[in-house]
């Protein structure tokens, strides 16, 4: 099955200073499979018991008369803990498009300029799932771009580096960490660091030996990895209840390891 690209040409680009730039193009492909409207944890519209879809209509707050939308403002709302909205501010039709042109990026549509950092920022960022992760093709017909993506492939891999962008992507944009996935380059989406709480951080002092008995149960503990065991289980129940099937059961492993480490270490042996 082909995957539909995001973007079907986006530049990557890492820059030199007073050197030019190293740089890759290729297509931006999502690695999530989108969720189809109206089947399957998508959105159910309503309509009649007949079968007739509806319209949704506006009703004024105190009269419970229909408002047309053209008559509508925007506002800001005030206290969303409040049981009926307030209206903290009224927008002007003027303050409206200005909210809307400041929503606009101010980036490069489709280039994506990446920074290294040291490997220590990861304590300071983390991933979000509000956004999709998207793979960055390698260009196999042309030579300089493809030399270009494996170069930027390795400085990505090192563990030592951390390579992150806030980018312009299809006129949206967004704060992105990059990474190496089944050999490409992945853009990771990340929470904006302003928007994160300030967890204190906690300095591990392991011992030896405590490191050497983990080690050993993690590799007593380690599958084969099966990846129908990870799959979207409660979206699957959806999808058959919208199919017409009957209920199915899912059965879960609740078998534990022994808390005794030692005894769990000693037979293995």
């Amino acid at each position: 099955m082909s995957i539909r690209a995001h973007v079907s040409k986006l530049t990557l680009r890492l820059k030199l200073p007073n050197h030019g730039s190293i740089e890759t193009q290729g297509r931006l492909l999502p690695i999530q499979v989108g969720t189809s409207a109206g089947r399957g944890d998508g959105e159910y519209k309503l309509c009649t018991a007949d079968k007739v879809p509806v319209n949704r209509v506006y009703v004024h707050g105190e009269k419970r008369t229909e408002v047309p939308e053209k008559d509508l403002r925007r506002y800001v709302q005030g206290n969303l803990k409040n049981d009926e909205p307030e209206v903290k501010k009224m927008l002007t039709p003027e303050e409206y498009e200005k909210v809307k042109a400041a929503k606009k990026s101010k980036l490069p549509k489709d280039i994506v300029e990446v920074t290294v950092h040291s490997s220590k920022v990861d304590d300071q960022i983390w991933p979000t799932s509000d956004r999709k992760s998207f793979l960055l093709t390698r260009s196999e017909d042309d030579p300089e771009h493809a030399t270009a993506y494996d170069f930027l492939s390795e400085i990505i891999s090192n563990p030592a580096f951390t390579v992150l962008t806030q980018a312009n992507i299809r006129n949206s944009e967004a704060f992105y960490a990059l990474q190496i996935w089944n050999g490409q380059i992945v853009m990771q989406p990340m929470i904006f660091t302003d928007e994160l709480h300030p967890h204190e951080g906690y300095q591990r002092v392991v011992d030896d030996k405590t490191a050497s008995n983990a080690f050993q149960v993690g590799k007593a503990l380690m599958q084969e990895f099966d990846a129908d065991a990870y799959a979207n289980k409660r979206l699957a129940a959806i999808r058959a209840v919208e199919a017409g099937a009957e209920d199915a059961e899912v059965v879960q492993d609740t078998s534990n390891v022994s808390d005794n480490i030692m005894a769990f270490l000693d037979a293995q042996v």
